[in-house]
């Protein structure tokens, strides 16, 4: 029986996404469970997470910004997810693309929709004082899940 049978992780392309995304499937393989991947969009920001590493500058200045664009992105993250857990085909994972302005939100959405035990996400690590000014995602997560969570540095 798997101890975790059902990891979420969401990602945003960043760095810190890749690192969340490959410990959850060393988890996930060790424990004998699955990943449910996802990535949130929003029309307000125009990509993943406020953020689109996965495009160069030119493509972010021709952006038109409007939902198939936005899309267009958060499916180019689940598909370089993909790649990325090619590395691991003992975990079976689901993907999903979600819109939502307000990240934090989706994110314990899809953890309980998908009926997943845990979430595994990354951080950036920003400073005591930048976290005063701007809740970040990891932090509200944290606080607001009911399962348990796993922030990657």
């Amino acid at each position: 029986m798997a101890i975790l049978k059902k990891i979420l992780v969401p990602i945003d392309g960043t760095e810190y996404s890749w690192r969340a995304l490959e410990y959850a499937a060393g988890l996930a393989s060790l424990s004998g469970g699955g990943l449910c991947v996802v990535t949130v969009v929003d029309n307000e920001g125009g990509s993943p997470f406020h953020s689109a590493p996965l495009r160069t500058g030119k493509e972010r200045e021709n952006d038109a910004g409007d939902e198939t664009t936005v899309m267009q992105i958060g499916n180019d993250v689940l598909d370089a997810a993909r790649v990325l857990l090619d590395a691991h085909p003992e975990v079976v994972c689901d993907y999903g693309l979600m819109q939502d302005e307000d990240v934090p939100s989706a994110i314990l959405e899809a953890l309980a929709v998908n009926n997943c035990d845990a979430v595994v996400l990354g951080c950036r690590g920003k400073s005591f004082f930048k976290q005063l000014l701007r809740r970040s995602v990891s932090q509200s997560v944290l606080e607001l899940s009911d399962v348990p969570v796993i922030i990657v540095k």
